[in-house]
């Protein structure tokens, strides 16, 4: 991806796709349970990647999830303004998130809010794998920067 002057390679579905097969192959087609878990970003990385990662394990494999502090919202600042959206936005475009998100929740938003599906409050009524959400209903983070 061209930003200004610089290039940046993303490779975050490669890397996932690795680990995936790399620990198939250390035995987690024998497992029973396999628990998707990760806090803040990670946390958020399990919304966006859940049913992904089901769906590339044995299907005799039970797959849960547990994302910890990576509720993220969009939510204007105190003041109403739409700060995070902005944001939120770029980084969906800069990253080409589109085509690695869920699939059903891509295709029930037009072309314009599709930057939405990079969001666990939009992603949510479209995951398949059960989830556990562990989240501070005060997150110190959030209120700081995205309430202001």
């Amino acid at each position: 991806v061209q930003v200004g002057p610089d290039r940046i390679f993303f490779r975050g579905r490669r890397i996932m796709d690795a680990v995936i097969a790399d620990v198939l192959e250390k035995g987690l087609t024998d497992a029973k349970e396999l628990l998707v878990t990760g806090c803040s970003a990670g946390g958020m990385a399990v919304f966006l990647h859940l049913d992904y990662i089901a769906s590339k394990v044995p299907a005799s494999v039970t797959v849960k999830g547990l994302p910890e502090s990576g509720f993220f919202l969009d939510f204007p600042t105190w003041d109403g303004v739409d700060y995070m959206s902005g944001i939120y936005r770029y980084a969906v475009q800069m990253q080409r998130v589109i085509p690695n998100t869920n699939a059903d929740c891509v295709a029930a938003y037009t072309a314009a809010e599709q930057w939405k599906c990079f969001l666990p409050q939009y992603i949510l009524p479209f995951m398949r794998t059960p989830y556990f959400v562990v989240n501070s209903f005060y997150d110190k983070w959030q209120t700081e920067n995205i309430l202001n």
